[in-house]
């Protein structure tokens, strides 16, 4: 009996523990399940949560700025004394290419800001649409409380302001994907009504000139696709209807960084999805690291007239004098100091690539007439200098009136050095193209070389692919590069130098014993080693 009535009442006493434990537990849980949701609350309101967010106003004017383009500016006006908070896939600003308010019909969409500070803050965002489009920004608060503001070319103007936000193509100027915001812009017809020529080298069939930088092993890929995909193609014969500036065989055999194409303006971008879909350039994100609208090079720019031309700089540097005063001596006899036995090669937009009118001759036939330049073309040279100019690359092409900045260059240099042989190559197409041309340059057997162009892409500090090419051409010490540090005229900055003292450097130069321009003294009266552009 007693073996049996142990058991039982220490069983019984295990229940009513066990009973008290499960009481205990579903108690506590409740406690953390109200302290959770206390605490979630608590945090809501500390981010902005609740009511309070439906009272955001946005807000929004534009402004004309020409060329069928006009800039609207968001903001908003948080009348609470919080700060609101939304997640980024609550904000966004979505761009159309149509006045009405499909948004599946559109070109862009991006992020917009995701903090709301107190009180009113007007020009957040500055975004660019086009005369026959709108921009619309939309936020969801607490995940339901969704606002939205529109903004077309009818909307409210700005009231003017005293600042310059700088924005290429639609949306903010940001480069979503590897496209950059002048290539969006063209491709989504938001360019304006005449896309500047700065930006853009625009054919006759409505390709523009781009820059694709694929990434690393990926070249043969990317001109497969170009080839393969967008029928693009290369004519060494006629460049004036190539796609490629360069035979893509030499871009793989050279190495060369980038690929320099025509691309079509009306396949950068996907099509929207209420039309018939084909391939487009911003599809290639996996094999493409970016591509980018060729900016036009800088030269002079101005037409130069041929006939009689006469350098001022052959009497300023008095290379005229040691060609009367001095003669080279050799076991043959003398001859003038005037560039015999040197071969001078000119880097420049082109030679003779506008054609004549019908009956007219070409303007390298009148230069060698008049004794401008070497050669016996027409007349032949009136001074018997009867080598030609070399001319290794023309440029290709006809759709713009074109300077001939290297003729003009030639002239100069056959002034300078009458006796001296003369060749010419196009280096505008393509910093690559520029790369190629003093390489074939050396291959001539050039002895000097010289440009005048500028690529506004190329970096400003430190060594490029095209500076590398020239230190390969002068490293035998023989031979000589000069070129033009500007080429516009009086619009430069010149003055002495001033040697600053004391002033640290940079870490972008590469010199540590060099010396820095003092360009003005700064408002605690220490040396301004910085020019300001305007």
């Amino acid at each position: 009996m007693t073996l049996n009535y142990l058991p039982f009442h220490a069983n019984r006493n295990i229940l009513g523990k066990n009973k008290k434990y499960i009481q205990l537990r579903w108690l506590l849980t409740l406690f953390l399940i109200l302290g959770i949701t206390f605490i979630g609350f608590s945090q809501k309101k500390k981010d902005g949560g609740g009511a309070g967010n439906k009272d955001v106003i946005l807000t929004t004017c534009m402004e004309d700025i020409g060329n069928g383009l006009y800039r609207a500016y968001f903001g908003y006006t948080n009348p609470t004394n919080k700060t609101i908070n939304v997640d980024p896939e609550d904000s966004y600003i979505f761009l159309s290419d149509k006045i009405d308010e499909s948004e599946y019909e559109g070109i862009q969409k991006f992020p917009g800001i995701t903090t709301f500070e107190p009180g009113t803050h007007e020009r957040v965002t500055p975004v660019v649409f086009a005369n026959n489009g709108h921009a619309k920004w939309t936020v969801v608060f607490d995940r339901s409380s969704e606002v939205k503001i529109r903004v077309d070319s009818g909307s409210q103007i700005c009231e003017a302001d005293s600042f310059i936000v700088p924005v290429i193509g639609p949306g903010n100027g940001k480069t979503l994907g590897f496209i950059t915001p002048e290539l969006i812009s063209l491709g989504a017809g938001t360019a304006g009504n005449n896309p500047s020529d700065v930006i853009y080298q625009i054919d006759a069939n409505e390709k523009v000139l781009i820059q694709i930088i694929p990434f690393n092993g990926q070249t043969q890929a990317v001109i497969d696709v170009l080839e393969g995909v967008f029928n693009l193609a290369y004519d060494g014969i006629n460049l004036q209807n190539s796609d490629f500036i360069i035979d893509p065989t030499v871009i793989i055999s050279e190495g060369l960084e980038a690929i320099d194409v025509f691309f079509p303006i009306n396949k950068l971008l996907p099509p929207p999805p209420t039309e018939p879909q084909f391939p487009a350039l911003a599809d290639y994100f996996d094999i493409i690291k970016s591509a980018q609208a060729l900016y036009t090079p800088f030269t002079s720019g101005k037409i130069e007239q041929t006939g009689d031309a006469i350098t001022q700089g052959d009497s300023t540097q008095t290379t005229s004098i040691v060609r009367e005063s001095f003669r080279i001596v050799t076991p043959e006899g003398s001859r003038p100091v005037d560039g015999s036995g040197i071969k001078i090669g000119v880097i420049s937009n082109s030679f003779d690539a506008n054609l004549p009118e019908p009956g007219q001759p070409f303007n390298e036939d009148i230069d060698v007439g008049n004794g401008d330049l070497p050669g016996i073309k027409g007349i032949g040279n009136p001074n018997g200098y009867d080598t030609p100019v070399q001319v290794i690359k023309e440029y290709p092409y006809t759709f713009a009136q074109i300077s001939d900045e290297g003729r003009a260059m030639l002239q100069i240099a056959h002034d300078i050095a009458p006796g001296a042989s003369l060749a010419f190559s196009t280096g505008v197409l393509s910093p690559r193209d520029f790369e190629l041309a003093v390489q074939n340059l050396s291959s001539a057997e050039a002895d000097v070389m010289t440009d005048d162009i500028t690529f506004p892409g190329e970096p400003m500090f430190g060594l490029s692919n095209i500076g590398r090419a020239i230190q390969d051409f002068t490293n035998s010490g023989e031979n000589f590069y000069f070129t033009s540090i500007g080429n516009f005229s009086n619009n430069a900055y010149q003055a002495i130098f001033q040697a600053s003292g004391g002033v640290d450097i940079p870490d972008f130069v590469p010199d540590a014993d060099a010396v820095a321009h003092v360009f003005g003294t700064n408002p605690d009266g220490s040396e301004d080693i910085y020019q300001r552009f305007r």
